[in-house]
């Protein structure tokens, strides 16, 4: 094959710098601190989620997987997020809206509450969940066959700080039975998605990783990545059989 000519080269050099362009918007769109995820702290007992492993993918000490088939509560953490170039506006930067898409195979999603964030010292500088934000309601339905676990609430009025905004969502599920321990979100399986909306409009999609990306809403802005939202369930063991009845003895009568 016979090399470009110049003016085939000229061309491609402004193709080349809008695919750069490009690139920097994707990775720019969002701060990479706001993503949603199960967050865990080695510092406070890992809480808010001390079981559900790979946290490491997002940084944190992985904790152990969950057990097989039980109930677990399960507190997402999404926070607000402040687009570059612009200051802290409660009317606009708050959250209004989160739907949590709980993948299959995970059965009895629960309702729970939206949470302020508290970091002081009686958390040792790390974020938990704090009081119920005020206004904010849940409900479960069901979308393509998978239930969404929807929390919803009013915009902070003006003067509200950040620290007053519900950033934390709370939630009980029942975890698989898988034959292997596996990790929900990567490899090919379902995980959980998360669809934050802000006061002013913007919705941001969370995913757990390329593996798994889940459905992004009209207008949602680009992502990447969100490696706090993979759990991880422990390979379940069925109880093993208990003792064979004792034979009854035959009885007559007379």
């Amino acid at each position: 094959m016979s090399a470009p000519t110049p003016r085939v080269r000229a061309r491609r050099r402004p193709m080349v710098a809008v695919a750069i362009a490009a690139a920097l918007l994707l990775i720019t769109a969002v701060p990479a601190g706001a993503h949603a995820g199960f967050k865990a702290y080695s510092s406070f007992g890992f809480a808010p989620n001390p079981n559900g492993g790979s946290n490491a993918a997002s940084g944190d000490q992985a904790t152990p997987p969950y057990e097989a088939g039980t109930s677990v509560q399960m507190a997402m953490r999404a926070a607000v997020e402040v687009p570059a170039g612009q200051t802290w506006d409660p009317a606009l930067h708050s959250n209004v809206d989160m739907k949590v898409t709980v993948p299959g195979g995970w059965t009895d999603a629960t309702c729970g509450s939206a949470h302020l964030q508290v970091n002081d010292g009686s958390t040792n500088s790390t974020n938990q969940p704090g009081p119920a934000a005020a206004g904010w309601q849940c409900e479960t339905y069901s979308s393509m066959g998978r239930t969404v676990i929807h929390f919803w609430g009013p915009p902070l009025t003006a003067g509200g700080d950040q620290s007053d905004a519900a950033q934390y969502f709370v939630f009980s599920v029942t975890t698989p039975t898988p034959s292997v321990q596996t990790t929900y979100g990567e490899g090919g399986t379902e995980g959980f998605t998360a669809d934050q909306q802000y006061a002013d409009g913007r919705v941001s999609h969370w995913y757990p990783s390329a593996d798994w990306v889940g459905t992004y809403p009209p207008g949602a802005e680009p992502t990447t990545p969100a490696g706090g939202l993979r759990r991880t369930v422990a390979a379940f063991v069925p109880a093993p059989p208990g003792p064979a009845p004792e034979p009854t003895p035959p009885h007559f009568a007379g």
